[in-house]
């Protein structure tokens, strides 16, 4: 590691100085020269702003003793750079063609002494170290006997504290750890998800958007911390997620190459990977360096967050393929992707998955993917819980059975018309055997495969829950049951002909009217024979169709009953972003309940505040009221919402102050809300101080008391942010 001060700006220094020569005095030489500067102005860290007084002893030159010269001040960008005297860098200077420059006579041992006060116009100087060229009276410049060029002495001690002039500087963006207001991004990255994994290579940009530490960082000097961001306000560090290879300088701050350290890949914390500068005491006193050595979340070119320390259980018996480590795309997958359990078959889920955004889920995989083939049963089950595994919840799959002639017994399938020869089972979420009739809203039947040269079956599946298949019989099974008319309205002694159609596994749709068992379910007020309906008195009832396991049923309405209708929940409550709410209702006809939510309509007021589908889902967006319509058989009930927005993030505004004792200053607090309403609630914050005999804040007034550093801590409901206060006397 290299030390700023005592090993770039002392060796440059004295390679100056070697070989000054005032006509016929020579310097001390190099090895003489224990202290060519020495500050008498009492500064700690020799940093100058505008206003500040610096005063300092520049020697011994013993020729020169008791002689008046003149020195001419300006700036040294850089170490290596030009002495740059465009403007004044000190007020009161005298003006000549050779810059700005002013009178000193040596004393008796030839030092000169100089004060003076950094110009008022110190921001407009370009930032950098103050310099001094020596003339003699008659105005002939000191010179550099080995190059004969103009020799100039940077203002340094000689431990190596350069007079640092504060000038023209940008001291970067604010080190709040937002994706955001991040310096650090990736370099190169074609990883579309940037999600990194154990052993993978990555180079990180740090941009140091502050001149003057840009201008003077000792890279060799430099260590970086990495850490993980479980949240955005909590740095992980206690595994190191990165091996750092190399810290290298760019035009505009750091590269640092690293790899990634993330054992079987299930070392570390899941969350953003982020990295702390830290810099050496030597120059960590740089206005804007504190800010340099916050923690800060690496971001892609787009601000995305560079995820690591996604969990990828191994030695499991469920196998992706491709395996998720090399998936490109783990916020939206670009390919299909296939589970194998085992050789009795596969699940092959369609691109589109959010994998990483439910990363904490991948550790259920073996436990929640159930590919087998039940030797007691005699068939195949393919089963995916999607309740553990929400990134495969409502996504289209295919599945493969793998060797279906051999374990189900069957000789010689036909790649036509396979589903004549299975019997396809679909149990539902709530275990619940799923009707034949319903079944096609979970198979594609018409696309279901079988190959015979590699005894594979593929039966596409619309969404995932648990899917038997066994062996089935010779003869067509009944599929979907259709019952038409779906509804009857009827007065007393009129009569109505159900028509009852099943559609059959070979494609073939029957009339099934004569064939099917009909029953009503209240006599009294209608019966059917065949499926003809007679209305007997008013009121309502349900009448029953049966065929081969399949069953429907037809609602009957008599003029003249009484229906009671009912919603539950009677209002509704919601958050925008939250849960959808659910609307059940219920119809009571002489006395008997009947679940009608299916056959109601649902209207919203106010779609700009909520919405709600065919089955009765609400989902708020937006803050507001508003009122859903139910209407089942001309009876309707009102269902009042509410929706709120939920409070996302506090902005704070100023994110630091810098005050004299007895200022005070206003902070304004902003929230943003989840549906991307903003408004100032600096009224509902809390606001506290480190540090009262600092600065004491009330009601987003800070008070500055006394001199020093605090921190005021802005709460609102469970949101922080805090804000930096520096007061000075």
């Amino acid at each position: 590691m290299i030390r700023l001060r005592q090993v770039i700006i002392v060796p440059v220094l004295v390679c100056l100085l070697s070989a000054f020569a005032l006509a016929p005095c020579r310097v001390l030489a190099a090895e003489q020269q224990s202290g060519i500067v020495t500050f008498t102005d009492g500064d700690i860290d020799h940093y100058y702003a505008k206003g500040d007084n610096i005063s300092f002893s520049i020697g011994p030159f013993p020729c020169q003793s008791g002689k008046t010269d003149y020195l001419v001040f300006g700036i040294m960008e850089k170490v290596s750079s030009d002495f740059a005297v465009s403007d004044s860098p000190l007020e009161g200077l005298a003006s000549s063609e050779k810059g700005y420059y002013m009178t000193v006579t040596a004393d008796s041992d030839g030092f000169f002494d100089v004060s003076g006060q950094i110009s008022a116009a110190a921001d407009q100087l370009p930032a950098g170290v103050l310099a001094v060229k020596i003339y003699s009276s008659d105005w002939n410049l000191v010179v550099n006997e080995k190059t004969g060029t103009g020799a100039f002495i940077p203002v340094v001690a000689a431990d190596g504290t350069p007079a640092l002039i504060i000038g023209k500087t940008s001291t970067g963006k604010p080190a709040d750890p937002l994706l955001a207001n991040s310096l650090v991004s990736v370099d190169g990255n074609d990883d579309l998800d940037c999600v990194y994994f154990h052993g993978q290579q990555i180079s990180i940009n740090f941009t140091i958007p502050n001149t003057v530490l840009l201008s003077y960082l000792p890279v060799r000097q430099l260590t970086v911390t990495s850490g993980i961001f479980e949240d955005l306000n909590v740095f992980n560090t206690e595994i190191s997620p990165l091996t750092i290879n190399l810290i290298s300088a760019t035009g505009s701050g750091l590269k640092i190459d690293a790899t990634v350290n993330n054992p079987d890949n299930i070392t570390l914390p899941s969350g953003v990977l982020g990295v702390k500068l830290n810099l050496p005491s030597t120059i960590s006193g740089i206005p804007g360096a504190t800010d340099m050595q916050q923690p800060m979340p690496v971001v892609s070119s787009l601000g995305k967050a560079v995820i690591a320390g996604v969990k990828v259980p191994s030695n499991m018996f469920v196998n992706s393929n491709p395996p998720l480590a090399e998936i490109k795309n783990l916020y939206n997958t670009e390919q299909a992707i296939t589970f194998t359990k085992g050789s009795q078959g596969s699940i092959t889920f369609v691109p589109g998955l959010d994998i990483i955004d439910n990363r904490n889920e991948l550790a259920a995989l073996d436990q929640n993917v159930n590919i087998n083939f039940d030797l007691e049963k005699q068939n195949f089950v393919f089963e995916v819980k999607t309740s553990a595994l929400s990134f495969l919840r409502g996504k289209s799959a295919g599945i493969k059975a793998y060797g279906v002639m051999e374990k189900l017994g069957l000789d010689n399938l036909p790649g036509q018309n396979i589903t004549e020869f299975i019997n396809m089972a679909v149990v539902d979420e709530e275990g619940k055997t799923v009707p034949l009739e319903h079944i096609g809203d979970y198979i594609d039947q018409e696309n279901v495969n079988y190959d015979y040269s590699t005894d594979i079956l593929t039966i596409p599946v619309k969404h995932f829950t648990r899917y038997e298949i066994g062996a089935g019989g010779n003869a067509p099974a009944a599929g979907a049951l259709t019952a038409s008319p779906e509804s009857i309205n009827l007065k007393a002694g009129e009569y109505k002909q159900i028509v009852l159609t099943a559609d059959m596994s070979d494609g073939v749709s029957m009339d099934v009217t004569d064939e099917a068992e009909w029953i009503s379910d209240n006599p009294l007020v209608a019966t059917v024979n065949a499926g003809m309906v007679s209305a007997v008195s008013s009121g309502c009832a349900v009448i029953t169709a049966s065929y081969k396991d399949r069953i429907v049923s037809v609602p009957v309405n008599v003029a003249g009953a009484t229906v009671d209708l009912r919603v539950n929940p009677e209002l509704l409550n919601l958050e925008v972003g939250g849960k959808a709410g659910k609307i059940s209702v219920f119809a009571t006809v002489n006395g008997k309940t009947y679940d009608v939510t299916k056959k109601c309509e649902f209207e919203v007021y106010d779609e700009d505040v909520a919405k709600v589908d065919s089955k009765g889902k609400v989902t708020a967006t937006g803050g507001g009221d508003t009122v859903i319509n139910v209407t089942f058989q001309g009876e309707s009930v009102e269902v009042p919402v509410t929706a709120v927005a939920k409070l996302k993030k506090i902005v704070v505004e100023p994110k630091s102050l810098k005050l004299r004792a007895g200022d005070l200053a206003d902070i304004a607090v902003t929230g943003v809300y989840a549906n991307g309403v903003e408004e100032d609630v600096t009224d509902q914050a809390v606001f506290t101080s480190s540090k009262e005999r600092i600065c004491t804040v009330e009601d987003g007034t800070v008070y500055a008391e006394g001199v020093g550093s605090a921190k005021i801590t802005v709460t609102v409901g469970k949101l922080k942010k805090t804000v930096s206060v520096k007061v000075a006397r």
